[in-house]
């Protein structure tokens, strides 16, 4: 294991040697223990694997997260969202209308299910972008919030879109009723069904990671800078 991952971070001269260099990043400046300098506006609060270690009294790994291009680049990803926002809201609205129209059917309107996970996809995406221009340092699977927002996100993703390809799959099987059977049919869609709430709830147990990762640290329970090391 490299010495600059280990020992006592006492030390805040800076040093070009001992600098840590691997899949995790590379650092250019350094203390005598091997602790990153970061420079000005950046910083070591990454999503996922946290590169800035002190809040357990652990070394700065590297410092790859540049402020104003974060910032850049999430405010581009706010006024996108936003956009597409204002068009799933005037969907939405059309949908409503016609699921108001058809309410006395039994069967569900999947295209306002469809518009409205969208629409919670897309507040989750502007707020979370949000978050992370106000507050750069903010990290997934260290922040309760930001873990809370990144897991609603990918979990409406995922059941937005495994609700529209149902809805594409039960429009095209539809047109092949009269060949196949209404029962047939029936129990192609119910099939159908089953697989796309599987998949989504597969999708959202594993986007919930940052989030689980997240109640460890508060708990805690982190994945130790040696551990980072061994698996860069």
């Amino acid at each position: 294991m490299d010495d600059s991952m280990s020992g006592d971070y006492g030390s805040s001269e800076p040093s070009g040697n001992g600098c840590y260099a691997g899949y995790l990043g590379w650092c250019s400046t350094c203390d005598y223990e091997g602790s990153c300098i970061c420079g000005k506006l950046q910083n070591g609060m990454s999503d996922f694997f946290l590169m800035d270690r002190s809040r357990w009294d652990e070394a700065v790994i590297v410092c790859p997260v540049f402020e104003p291009l974060l910032i850049g680049c999430y405010a581009l990803l706010t006024l996108f969202a936003l956009h597409a926002l204002y068009q799933v809201v005037g969907a939405l609205r059309v949908q409503a209308q016609i699921a108001f129209k058809r309410r006395h059917r039994t069967s569900v309107h999947v295209p306002l299910v469809v518009m409205s996970g969208a629409l919670l996809a897309g507040v989750a995406i502007v707020c979370y972008a949000s978050t992370k221009i106000i507050f750069p340092e903010a990290a997934a699977g260290i922040h309760p919030a930001v873990s809370i927002i990144l897991w609603v996100k990918g979990s409406a993703t995922s059941f937005t879109g495994e609700a529209h390809l149902l809805h594409m799959f039960s429009v095209a099987l539809s047109t092949q009723e009269a060949s196949l059977g209404r029962q047939r049919v029936a129990e192609a869609i119910q099939h159908k069904l089953r697989k796309c709430i599987l998949k989504s709830v597969i999708y959202s147990l594993v986007v919930m990671t940052p989030l689980v990762e997240c109640i460890c640290v508060a708990t805690g329970e982190t994945l130790s800078t040696e551990a980072l090391a061994a698996f860069a």
